[in-house]
């Protein structure tokens, strides 16, 4: 089966933004419901169906923000029924708000019938899956869930019958059986529907209001189009290398300087408020927006951080709904026509309420010892911080130098025997694996600028020659271990190459460190190979402050645990 070359980021023939790495995107978490009417399915009867639809959802919907993309609903072409879309994303309450509005729908218009399914299938089933019944499984489960009258009904699966049914043959059979045909189990109708029991006052409670910093312009944006909020939120949160470029131009070449700022209040939904504050980001210097972990101040830089992005028309490729790109459009359409931007007496008549953070709060410490499985305890002060940073070097080079690590990492000690059991359980598959260890610890040694493995005496003294020499011309000044080296006593008949190694062992221990804190500093607070190297083997480190954070508290950085 071949493939378009223009869609493969390893194509020379590529034609996305960034060769050789693949478009980074939301999830594709997409709900889609379809319903029908069966045998009075006229156009009449379709149209006012859709219509009553779309006025229930403006209804329940009103001030409410989507995620990615709002409730709709269109008849089909073949002009049989009414389907929908919503892609939910990160929103997994607008996925429970839109199978609420077809709940509603239901009790409203009890001659229609409704199915809803996502990518996971029937996640209704998903839900209840500890209230189903045996017969019930996934392999028969697609088509067979559907919503009437407010209740969920179930196709049953008659023993020796087909196991799947298309959705034709379900149609087929919705039409010619009585109700008392199909099964509603109620313990797995309350499972299945228990989280849209409370809309549409839930819907109020997903909403966050927050007084934020942001550009005049800015401000009118949000209040000719608030909706426009989760657009802004995604383009910052699924940032890029690319589309970041957009706040490296000059200023006069941006359409929201940070200039002429004011605090306004801003509506957002909870996952969105928590996916801008949430996160650690140093902005480039070229977009000179001020450097601050101020909450106003700090959530108003990303959300204008997001606009920017947004509407650069070099980032329309990365523009992956239609919804978004008509979104993008609008707010194109409104800034070229002139928008009004708000005086200061106007500002000062907009509401100035703002909800609590205090959901946001979680105790990190329980959350990440349920995740570890015990407890960390640390404490502060520069010596302990070196030892700290000595058992993260010896904890690598154990890492290399143990022997019975392979794919899968090194051992742990609490592993071993566990390990060893399905190491000798699946040893017939270990022989399929072809992994040249040698070579990957070769590799790993110069990358991390350990010394070969096989060095011999006579290498380590020739060295030592050369460096001195060196040294004593002024052409190598090798890097010292700041902080860490103490001053060694000198012990009677001790060697040239014993000297030698001492030095460069306190090197290469600075130097491992020195790499190892490097590369998880250029992690920049996201996931990558150094924190994941250092997780595995018990360490966590935090996330890095900002460079005027580490000038201020100078001498008392954050602890590695």
């Amino acid at each position: 089966m071949s493939t378009d070359p223009t869609q493969d980021p390893f194509s020379p023939y590529f034609t996305g933004p960034f060769q050789g790495i693949p478009t980074r995107t939301l999830p594709s978490d997409t709900l889609a419901f379809s319903i029908h009417l069966l045998s009075s399915a006229t156009p009449d009867a379709l149209q006012q169906l859709q219509a009553s639809l779309l006025s229930l959802a403006a209804e329940w919907g009103k001030d409410y923000i989507w995620q990615r993309t709002p409730f709709s609903a269109h008849i089909s072409p073949d002009g049989t029924h009414i389907s929908g879309t919503l892609e939910y994303g990160d929103a997994i309450d607008d996925e429970w708000f839109a199978v609420a509005i077809l709940l509603e729908a239901s009790r409203r218009h009890p001659e229609a019938w409704i199915r809803v399914f996502d990518s996971d299938g029937e996640f209704l089933l998903i839900e209840a899956a500890h209230a189903l019944p045996r017969w019930l499984s996934p392999e028969i489960a697609e088509h067979r869930v559907w919503i009437r009258q407010g209740k969920l009904w179930i196709i049953p699966y008659v023993k020796g019958g087909e196991k799947r049914i298309s959705l034709s043959e379900a149609l087929r059979f919705l039409e010619e059986c009585r109700m008392e045909a199909l099964v509603r189990d109620k313990d797995v109708e309350r499972e299945a529907l228990a989280r849209t029991r409370e809309y549409p006052a839930a819907a109020r409670r997903h909403l966050h209001r927050a007084r934020i910093v942001v550009p005049r312009k800015v401000a009118a944006l949000l209040n000719a189009r608030p909706e426009s909020v989760a657009a802004a939120v995604e383009a910052f949160y699924i940032r890029d290398p690319v589309s970041l470029k957009a706040l490296q131009r000059p200023r006069e070449e941006t359409v929201f300087p940070w200039t002429d700022t004011v605090e306004v209040t801003a509506a957002f939904t909870k996952v969105l408020f928590a996916q801008l504050k949430g996160q650690m980001w140093l902005p480039p210097f070229e977009a000179r927006f001020p450097l601050t972990e101020e909450g106003k101040v700090d959530v108003g830089v990303k959300l204008t951080a997001g606009y920017e992005i947004l509407l650069a028309r070099e980032n329309d490729v990365l523009l992956t709904s239609d919804a978004r790109r008509s979104m993008v459009q609008d707010l194109r359409a409104l800034l070229q026509a002139g928008l009004k931007e708000p005086t200061d007496q106007e500002i000062a008549a907009w509401p100035k309420d703002s909800d609590g953070e205090e959901w946001l709060n979680i105790d990190f410490s329980e959350f990440e010892k349920d995740l570890k499985g015990g407890n960390v305890n640390g404490g502060w002060g520069e010596a302990e911080q070196e030892g700290k940073l000595k058992k993260m070097v010896d904890r690598f080079e154990q890492f290399l130098n143990d022997d019975r690590a392979g794919l899968g990492g090194a051992l742990h000690s609490d592993e071993e025997d566990d390990d060893m059991s399905d190491s000798e359980l699946e040893e017939g598959e270990d022989k399929d694996v072809s992994f040249d260890e040698e070579e990957f610890e070769r590799m790993m040694r110069e990358m991390m600028g350990l010394p070969p493995d096989k060095d011999t005496e006579e290498i380590l003294r020739m060295q030592a020659v050369m460096e001195a020499e060196l040294k004593q011309a002024g052409a190598l000044q090798e890097e010292k271990a700041p902080g860490l080296v103490e001053e060694r006593k000198e012990k009677e008949g001790d060697s040239d190459i014993d000297d030698y190694d001492e030095e460069r062992q306190v090197s290469l221990d600075y130097t491992l460190a020195k790499n190892l804190l490097e590369s998880f500093k250029g992690q920049d607070g996201m996931s990558g190979p150094a924190g994941t190297l250092l997780a595995r083997m018990g360490m966590r480190l935090p996330r890095d402050e900002p460079e005027e954070a580490a000038v201020v508290g100078k001498g008392k950085g954050k602890e590695v645990v």
